[in-house]
């Protein structure tokens, strides 16, 4: 019986510990990747990804700026930057990520929709955003819908 008593304890301990045991598992993991390609792009960047994805935001936010500068012409960690600064509420920093992500390529369907969402989200937004909004949509739904025929 005192064994039984003994194994409980243990597994309570256990339960209780286990989401830290998980956050340093996880925490080694990244440090194992990242360290096995610590100037690699694909794996800042999916590390930003994931690290969002868990709650880790800062963490997330700095791998993502990594990855940003090992591949400074690919607009995929600035529209995941915008997002991840559009989630804390940081929009004005948001759109900077979206307008540089479409600098450097003009037709990336993630930041245009990305920045039309924002500008017809943003209670601040007049004319002049919102009529980038409508561009910015027009533009996403471009290569679905075709060009417009005309009367």
């Amino acid at each position: 019986a005192h064994h039984d008593h003994a194994h409980r304890l243990t597994l309570r301990q256990l339960v209780h510990a286990f989401p830290q045991l998980c956050e340093g598992l996880e925490r080694a993991q990244e440090q194992a990747v990242l360290a096995r390609a610590p100037r690699h792009y694909h794996a800042r960047y999916h590390a930003g990804l994931a690290l969002r994805d868990l709650g880790r935001l800062r963490d997330a936010e700095q791998a993502l700026r990594e990855a940003a500068r090992l591949a400074p012409l690919r607009p995929e960690p600035l529209v995941a930057l915008g997002n991840l600064r559009r989630e804390l509420g940081r929009v004005r920093e948001a759109l900077l990520q979206y307008h540089k992500a479409l600098a450097l390529d003009p037709r990336s369907t993630a930041a245009l929709q990305n920045l039309a969402l924002v500008l017809h989200c943003d209670e601040d937004a007049e004319g002049e955003d919102l009529r980038r909004a409508a561009e910015s949509w027009a533009r996403v739904a471009a290569p679905v819908t075709g060009p417009r025929p005309r009367p």
